[in-house]
C-alpha cells in the first residue's frame, strides 16, 4: 500500500507596527495551519466527579477539524501534561468558582466549591498556593489556598481587588491593583512575609491586570484614562512596564487594542489578546505579530503562556463553544493543535486562567 501525505502551509510576514496609523497584516485562509516568520521566541473545599466529555464532538472542534484537518492524535501531544487554574462563573451569574484541569482534559475539579464569588487564581512559583480574589467575607479580598484548594486564608484588609493577581519570582510578594487616590485604580504590592502593602503607581489612572516579569525586572499592567472601573475593556488603555527597581515607566503598547497581557518565560515577549486575535510583541512594544482570529473561528481572550513557552492557553469567545483551550507554538512561530479542554457541559462563562509553572 502506498500512502500519499500532503502538506501545506503558508508563510506570512508579520507587521512591524511602530506609527499608530499602520494596518495589521492581512492574513489568509489556508487548511493546516499559520506560519510566519519574524517571531521567534528566545529563549473548605470538596472535589466533585469530573464531568463527562460528551461523545460527540462540539462545534468549534468539528470547525477545527474541518478547517486544519488535525486528527485527534495529533491535537493533544502537547509536550507534557500540567495544571491549568480558571475561574468558571454560572450562566445565571450568581456564582463564580475556581477550578483546575489537567492538560490532557482529565482531572477537572472545583477548588472552592462555596457561596459567593471565587476568581482569578495564579499560581505560586513552586506550584504548590494560589492566590485569588474573593468576596466570601463580604468584599472581595487577597487570599491564598493550597494547590488542593484546602486552608483558604485571607492575606490582606484592602478592598476591592480588582481583577488577576501575579506572584514575584521568588514567591515572597503578590502585585495586584485595588482601590487609588481620587477613586482611581492602583496598583500595589504585598509583601507575604509581613503583609506589608506598598503602592507602586498612586496616579490618577485606571491600572489594572498586573503581571510580574519572571526575570524579577519588570511589572507590566494596563493602564486606562478613563475613569470607568471597568478596567482594561474602557476605550483608551495601554500596556506599561514599571522597572522593578527604579519604579520608572513606559508604556510598550502605542494602540489600544490590548486587553492585558502576560510575560514569556524568558521576560522577552509579551502575550496577549488584542481585537480578539492573539498577539505577541516584543517587551519594549518595538514588534508585534498579529494572527488572523477567522481561520479557527474563535476570538482570543486572555492567552496565558506554557511553562516552557511553547503552547499556550486562552478563553474562546464569541459564537462558539466558550471554554479553555491550547494551542502550540512550533518554532520559528507556527499555530497549530488547537484543542479544547474543558468540557462542553460545564456551560457558562471562563476566565482568570492561569497555567502552572
Amino acid at each position: 500500500m502506498v500512502i500519499f501525505i500532503f502538506h501545506f502551509s503558508i508563510i506570512l510576514v508579520a507587521c512591524v507596527l511602530i506609527p499608530e496609523d499602520s494596518k495589521p497584516i492581512d492574513i489568509t485562509r489556508l487548511p493546516l495551519q499559520i506560519t510566519t516568520q519574524s517571531y521567534i521566541l528566545e529563549n473548605e473545599t470538596t472535589t466533585p466527579e469530573s464531568p463527562s466529555t460528551s461523545s460527540q464532538t462540539s462545534t468549534v472542534e468539528q470547525s477545527l477539524q474541518k478547517t486544519n484537518d488535525i486528527s485527534h492524535d495529533q491535537k493533544d501531544t502537547f509536550s507534557k501534561p500540567g495544571w491549568i487554574a480558571f475561574t468558571w462563573r454560572s450562566e445565571e451569574e450568581s456564582e463564580s468558582e475556581i477550578y483546575k484541569i489537567k492538560t490532557d482534559k482529565s482531572d477537572l475539579e472545583n477548588l472552592t466549591n462555596l457561596p459567593g464569588f471565587d476568581e482569578y487564581p495564579a499560581w505560586s512559583p513552586d506550584g504548590t498556593q494560589i492566590a485569588f480574589v474573593s468576596n466570601r467575607a463580604g468584599k472581595s479580598h487577597l487570599y491564598l489556598m493550597d494547590e488542593y484548594g484546602k486552608n483558604p486564608t485571607r492575606i490582606s484588609e484592602m478592598t476591592p481587588i480588582y481583577n488577576k493577581v501575579s506572584w514575584s519570582p521568588d514567591g515572597q510578594k503578590l502585585v495586584f491593583a485595588s482601590k487609588g487616590v481620587a477613586d482611581s485604580s492602583d496598583i500595589y504590592i504585598i509583601d507575604l512575609r509581613n503583609n506589608e502593602v506598598e503602592n507602586i503607581t498612586n496616579s490618577p489612572y485606571m491600572e489594572t491586570s498586573p503581571d510580574w516579569s519572571p526575570d524579577g525586572q519588570g511589572i507590566l499592567f494596563v493602564a486606562c484614562n478613563d475613569e470607568d472601573l471597568s478596567d482594561e475593556f474602557a476605550e483608551e488603555c495601554f500596556l506599561h512596564v514599571m522597572d522593578f527597581e527604579t519604579k520608572h515607566i513606559v508604556p510598550v503598547s502605542n494602540t489600544s487594542d490590548f486587553v492585558g497581557g502576560r510575560w514569556s518565560p524568558d521576560s522577552k515577549k509579551i502575550l496577549s489578546a488584542c481585537n480578539l486575535n492573539l498577539c505577541i510583541i516584543d517587551s519594549d512594544g518595538s514588534k508585534r505579530i498579529e494572527f488572523d482570529k477567522s481561520l479557527y473561528k474563535i476570538n482570543f481572550h486572555e492567552p496565558t503562556w506554557s511553562p516552557n513557552g511553547q503552547s499556550v492557553a486562552f478563553v474562546s469567545l464569541g459564537n462558539y463553544d466558550e471554554g479553555i483551550y491550547l494551542l502550540d507554538l512550533i518554532f520559528p512561530s507556527t499555530i497549530t493543535n488547537v484543542v479544547r479542554i474543558t468540557p462542553t457541559n460545564l456551560a457558562g462563562s471562563f476566565y482568570g486562567i492561569d497555567w502552572k509553572p
